[in-house]
């Protein structure tokens, strides 16, 4: 029988108001509740035998049902909708910043203009010199003409279009509809990384293949993250209504 979770007098050092909290907010007030009352009763019984032992044991345990029980959560379409959203608001700074300074770029050092030959964008996110330059290319945005592409746009309406039909018309579960979205996107930047790389066109052919690559991502990212969110969203209210109709149904069976 497992103990409630409101026993101070047999808790273990490392068993924290922090680690219950989460225990609970992943796993809900109920199971929470069940699985960190066993878990303090098998470490009462291990402590008998060697205390370091029980407590190297119940951390571990803490660390895997934690682990176990985040990845659950991650892998709901809530759990993947929040996370697109957060790299959503993550990487269009990013893009912004790269789109100003590649318009503006007119004097840059050897190693910024040879990762722009090679298509290497996300290189640049490290470099010194790129993070000096943005603040006076950000100045330098005086209109959002730049921020348009329409090659970009036409691809990434039909890369979702082509996703949200397959969800509506299968039962390809949300994971794997939002793989096949990440591979949609990413896809035009890793083709014109390989292609720059290997027939090495001359300087102006390349900009309009990078610009094609980043605007893909830029308008991509945000219509998925709504998309994921509808979807979740979705998902909740099924979920709801079924919820709704079991109890209907049990209190039908205790009426009769």
């Amino acid at each position: 029988m497992s103990k409630p979770l409101n026993m101070p007098s047999n808790k273990p050092p490392l068993v924290t108001r922090f680690l219950c909290v989460l225990l609970i907010k992943v796993y809900g007030l109920w199971a929470g509740d069940n699985i960190l009352g066993d878990m303090l009763e098998e470490f009462d019984k291990r402590k008998q035998t060697s205390a370091f032992a029980a407590r190297l044991w119940i951390a571990s345990q803490y660390t895997r049902t934690l682990c176990t029980g985040l990845w659950r959560q991650c892998t709901t379409s809530v759990g993947i909708s929040r996370i697109v959203m957060l790299a959503t608001l993550l990487v269009l700074p990013l893009l912004v910043g790269l789109v100003a300074w590649l318009s503006n770029m007119d004097t840059t050092t050897t190693q910024l203009w040879e990762m722009v030959l090679a298509g290497e964008m996300h290189r640049i996110l490290f470099v010194t010199e790129y993070w000096q330059d943005l603040p006076y290319a950000l100045s330098q945005v005086s209109d959002v003409d730049m921020f348009i592409n329409p090659k970009s746009a036409l691809w990434a309406c039909a890369a979702m279009a082509a996703v949200n039909w397959i969800r509506s018309k299968t039962t390809t579960p949300l994971s794997l509809c939002c793989a096949l979205a990440l591979v949609l996107m990413v896809a035009p930047y890793i083709i014109s990384l390989v292609y720059l790389q290997t027939a090495q066109p001359v300087p102006k052919q390349i900009g309009p293949i990078i610009a094609f690559s980043l605007f893909t991502i830029f308008y991509m990212l945000p219509m998925m993250a709504y998309w994921l969110h509808r979807q979740a969203k979705q998902e909740m209210n099924e979920r709801h209504k079924v919820e709704e109709s079991q109890v209907t149904d049990d209190e039908r069976f205790f009426c009769e």
